[in-house]
């Protein structure tokens, strides 16, 4: 929003009590003060953008959920699993070291060099589930050295939500899959809507395999 003096505390309020400062109770104030706030142009982009970014190969966009989910297996959250077709992963806990800081510069810009293909920093497009852990790695590249990457607010929910996008690892969503297991009365075998490899058998149909004597409870 166009506001300079802002600062993010590293490692947050664990880290903070963890060292013993000092904290206090109770609500505090500030004098108000006026800002006229206005979005920044050049930060964000929107899905239009980047469906045209996808296709070059001298931009990145950066997934920054949990490997599972940009990979398409669990989807705890939206309709549709999977990610943005041509984006790479870099889970947004790989910045960080383990008492929750972020990694010195030095180590963290070689990985995200690495997970980029090291393209040019204000050619990398930042986007997670909603647009906000995207934001940390949005941070990270910055405290790396790598400043000028761009955020997509939309992220995966809008993405997955556009009638007639391409994605990448379409599959159900760990909600609907969740809701469609159950296990066989007569072989006690859990059946669950996730297809299994090259079979393509899905809830209902694997039900009547089994009923017909078809063995389609297997490791899916």
């Amino acid at each position: 929003m166009g506001h300079e003096a802002v600062a993010v505390l590293d490692g947050g309020f664990a880290k903070w009590t963890a060292e013993e400062l000092p904290t206090a109770r109770g609500e505090e104030s500030r004098p108000p003060r006026a800002f006229r706030g206005a979005p920044v142009a050049g930060m964000v982009v929107n899905a239009n953008e980047v469906a045209a970014l996808a296709r070059r190969s001298d931009w990145r966009l950066v997934d920054a959920r949990a490997p599972e989910r940009y990979r398409g297996e669990i989807e705890p959250i939206d309709r549709v699993a999977g990610h943005i077709p041509g984006a790479v992963n870099h889970f947004f806990k790989r910045n960080l070291a383990n008492d929750g800081t972020f990694l010195m510069p030095e180590p963290l810009r070689a990985r995200l060099r690495q997970a980029t293909n090291d393209v040019a920093p204000d050619h990398i497009v930042c986007y997670c589930g909603s647009g906000v852990t995207a934001c940390q790695n949005l941070l990270a590249l910055e405290h790396a050295g790598l400043g000028g990457a761009k955020l997509y607010p939309g992220s995966w929910s809008e993405w997955s939500s556009r009638s007639g996008e391409d994605r990448s690892r379409r599959a159900p969503s760990l909600k609907l899959r969740k809701a469609c297991r159950y296990r066989n009365r007569w072989t006690g075998k859990r059946i669950s809507s996730r297809p299994r490899a090259g079979t393509g058998v899905t809830g209902a149909s694997a039900e009547n395999s089994v009923r017909n004597g078809g063995d389609s409870a297997g490791e899916w």
